[in-house]
């Protein structure tokens, strides 16, 4: 599961490539938060380049397009608000296919790259049920204390050290058949649409990570927080041009499987002027 914005447009590109030969037998979900005619109409090539790809390894799996419907929010939650509205489409986009696939999900941030690391997380996911790495920052630097304090005050936590790390939200796994997870995320999801709890007034990203921090600590809650001990990270490929190593050397190795000449310009057939 994949989103991004015009801000992300080029770089996801390549997340959904590096992933998609790695996962061949597993479906995609991309959310469309934002993007311009040209974004879609690259993204619509990316996805051509997939359905060969799939076709000659004989993988019978989906791509599935979703466009996030901002008129159906309140203007606080949305991504160009005040701190990204909270962060909030990325839980409730989250929760909307977790309860649809019943299965696994895997959420990627745009500019993650597949990462044999990985493979250590859905281990871990398989255990406990859902997966998040371990962040550089502290409750205490990045989690806001109002926040915290709602969770507590409304049973969503109860009080732990806030100085320990909390968890990262740019790559998580949840296993909709464990009933914990369940849990977790309907917490998570009434913690976004709750402005107190999560997309707090005038706090911003310097002082308040919402999403991971709220989702931190219900899973601490829930004594799911494998993010202590596992400080697995994927890897990052933020790229803001089209023409960069990352995105030709993945489509290089797609021409190899699907027996096609593939290259960057495949992907910008977008230059008229329709599509600006």
């Amino acid at each position: 599961m994949f989103g991004a914005s015009s801000n992300h447009a080029i770089c996801v590109l390549s997340s959904i490539l590096s992933f998609a030969l790695h996962f061949p037998y597993s479906s995609i979900v991309f959310v469309d938060y934002g993007l311009k005619r040209v974004d879609t109409c690259r993204l619509t090539n990316v996805y051509r380049i997939l359905h060969d790809y799939w076709r000659a390894i004989e993988s019978d799996v989906s791509i599935y397009n979703r466009v996030y419907n901002w008129s159906s929010f309140p203007e606080w939650m949305n991504i160009n608000a005040m701190n990204h509205g909270g962060y909030t489409w990325k839980p409730i986009s989250i929760a909307d296919v977790f309860y649809q696939w019943k299965g696994v999900v895997l959420w990627n941030d745009a500019s993650n790259l597949y990462n044999s690391k990985l493979l250590n997380s859905i281990s871990i996911m398989r255990n406990e049920g859902i997966y998040i790495p371990k962040d550089l920052s502290s409750f205490e630097s990045h989690f806001h204390p109002d926040s915290y304090s709602f969770l507590i005050e409304y049973g969503f936590a109860t009080p732990f050290n806030y100085s320990i790390r909390m968890g990262r939200a740019n790559q998580m796994l949840f296993d909709y058949n464990d009933a914990t997870c369940r849990l977790i995320i309907a917490r998570w999801i009434q913690c976004a649409y709750t402005r107190r709890c999560m997309t707090l007034i005038g706090v911003g990203k310097d002082m308040h990570l919402p999403e991971q921090g709220a989702l931190s600590a219900i899973m601490l809650y829930y004594h799911k927080a494998s993010f202590f001990r596992t400080p697995i990270y994927p890897t990052l490929g933020h790229e803001n041009t089209l023409h960069n190593v990352i995105l030709t050397g993945l489509l290089e190795k797609y021409s190899n499987i699907t027996k096609e000449s593939l290259s960057v310009e495949v992907i910008d057939k977008c230059l008229d002027d329709s599509f600006k």
